[in-house]
């Protein structure tokens, strides 16, 4: 399988005498996966799609007409983002490659920091402890400003950085663990937990970068993960 690079122009082949001449955007990476591994990436995120459109306006209609304490606006911008994360990853993971398919992956990669923070958010105006909320929500959302920044500044740059603060953002809310217990039902932090749970093991196949179908694994792993967090949020609408 020949190794392409994302510019929008197949790799030339180069003579064992000639030095390859570099013709990719700074930081730009491989893409090297054969017509089947992008199918399957493929059919992981039509259902994602599908799935996400159908979760958002589910989540939007209850929220609006119930009577949750939790403000429309919150789950709005929830499912906003759920979207904005699955929209940007399929367009990037399945766009031919071109320029426009790297300009894709700085938003697709910062629409995770997005969708960590929104998730976080219902859950977190539920606390008991309302500077602990406030103070928590202020540090997610702000992260999630600094990672954008570094993911669209600075792309192909900083990667193990940004790994990293995916993982202690999601993580963060240990933190509030005690005041979590005592605010919500058990099931919820349990489809939170879970959730964290599937999106870390995932990472393990995103950064598995020899292994055939780890692009559409990975995904996988995402829709998972981001499945049992809306899960959450929807036992959260309903039962409050």
């Amino acid at each position: 399988m020949q190794q392409q690079i994302e510019t929008g122009e197949p790799n030339k082949p180069v003579s064992d005498n000639q030095a390859p001449v570099a013709r990719h955007p700074t930081g730009a990476i491989p893409w090297n996966y054969d017509r089947a591994e992008i199918i399957a990436d493929g059919v992981i995120h039509s259902l994602g799609i599908s799935l996400g459109l159908g979760a958002a306006s589910t989540l939007i209609v209850l929220a609006t007409y119930s009577t949750t304490p939790i403000r429309p606006g919150i789950i709005a911008v929830y499912a906003l983002c759920l979207l904005t994360m699955l929209g940007m990853s399929a367009a990037y993971n399945l766009w031919p490659l071109s320029p426009q398919k790297w300009l894709f992956r700085r938003f697709d990669q910062s629409a995770i920091y997005l969708l960590i923070a929104a998730t976080y958010t219902p859950f977190l105006s539920q606390l008991n402890d309302s500077k602990l909320s406030t103070c928590l929500l202020v540090a997610l959302w702000s992260s999630a400003v600094v990672g954008i920044a570094v993911r669209l500044v600075f792309p192909g740059r900083f990667d193990t950085f940004s790994v990293v603060l995916y993982v202690a953002m999601g993580w963060s809310g240990i933190i509030a663990y005690d005041n979590a217990r005592a605010s919500l039902p058990v099931s919820i932090l349990a489809f939170i937990a879970v959730g964290g749970l599937l999106y870390t093991i995932g990472i393990i196949f995103h950064l598995w970068e020899n292994l055939r179908f780890q692009n559409a694994i990975w995904h996988g792993f995402v829709l998972m993960g981001a499945g049992c967090h809306f899960t959450a949020v929807l036992d959260l609408v309903i039962r409050l």
